[in-house]
This record gives C-alpha cells, structure tokens and sequence, in this order.
C-alpha cells in the first residue's frame, strides 16, 4: 500500500465552537502558543474582511489532527471556506469556549454585541476605572447620540464574577457538605 495515510481530515461535518477575536486577544490574556502563532493585527486590518487564518485550540488539535507537530500552515476548512493553520494554543490554557480562534471584524452594526475586556494596572481600583470610562462613554454619547441609550452605565466586572454569581450558590452547598 502506498499513498497518504487515511489521518483524519481537514473538513469537519460536525459543529466546531469557533471563538472571533480581536488580534490583540493572545497578547492581552498572556495565552501562549504551543505551535506558530496566535492572532495578530495584520490578521483584522480596520476596515477590511480579516485574514482567512485560525489558531486550534490543544485538544482539538490533538482529537483532529493526532497532534502533528507539522500543522501550522496547514488548511483546514470551516463553514465553506480554507483557513490556513497559524498555530495552535498550549494545552491547560483556557481561553473561552472555542474549540478554534478566529480574528473578528469589529463593524458599528447595532445588532452586533461586543464584550471587551481590560486588564487594570496594578493599584487601579473598578470603581476609578468605571468612573473613567463611564465619562468616556458620556463623551461618545454626545458625539454619537444615536448609538447609546440614554441610561448606559458602565460596569467593570472581574473575570470570575458572572461564573461566581451563576454557580455561587451551589459553590456554598457543596463546600458545606
């Protein structure tokens, strides 16, 4: 027998969670690559459609491709279309729910959500932080009226605080038991 061997392929029937982000996210999360890269702002530029690239998350990567270090550049094909490979993150790193990371186009489509994170600089408090941005917000406010509501607040939240507020609750039992 000669030819290819039948590893498994690049085209995916199934459903793949699928994680946009923008090209500064690895960066920002400090989330290392095992292989290649992570995101990058050439990948998203303003204006433009985003590059047709994608970093694997570890386990996918391992279950998909049987963890072949020769991946990176590599095609994979996602909802009709070839994404090439650009790395693949470390394994125990969690970085939302995505299964594979894509660079997002950020467009002013008010159906569209957002969820930006920040990181605080050492002895910044939230309450100092959503002071300022709240003012910031009140400025675009004026400037772009039709984009806000007319009560917006901003509220800075810790990593945790949605899963600790979802499950804290049974947190508590079950420490208690």
């Amino acid at each position: 027998m000669g030819g290819t061997s039948p590893r498994r392929k690049a085209i995916f029937p199934k459903n793949v969670q699928g994680v946009y982000f923008t090209s500064n996210a690895f960066v920002h999360f400090g989330v290392p690559t095992l292989l290649g890269r992570g995101l990058l702002p050439s990948d998203a530029p303003e204006g433009q459609d985003p590059e047709n690239v994608v970093v694997l998350g570890y386990q996918f990567w391992q279950r998909h491709y049987g963890g072949d270090p020769d991946i990176v550049g590599k095609n994979i094909q996602l909802v009709h279309k070839s994404y090439s490979i650009v790395g693949v993150v470390r394994a125990a790193v969690y970085v939302g729910d995505g299964e594979v990371y894509l660079p997002l186009k950020v467009t002013a489509d008010p159906v569209r959500t957002y969820f930006p994170m920040i990181r605080l600089k050492p002895g910044v408090t939230r309450a100092a932080a959503n002071a300022e941005f709240q003012s910031l917000l009140e400025q675009f406010a004026k400037q772009t009226p039709t984009h806000f509501h007319e009560h917006f607040r901003m509220a800075i939240e810790g990593l945790n605080d949605h899963f600790v507020t979802d499950i804290g609750g049974t947190l508590y039992l079950l420490l208690a038991a």
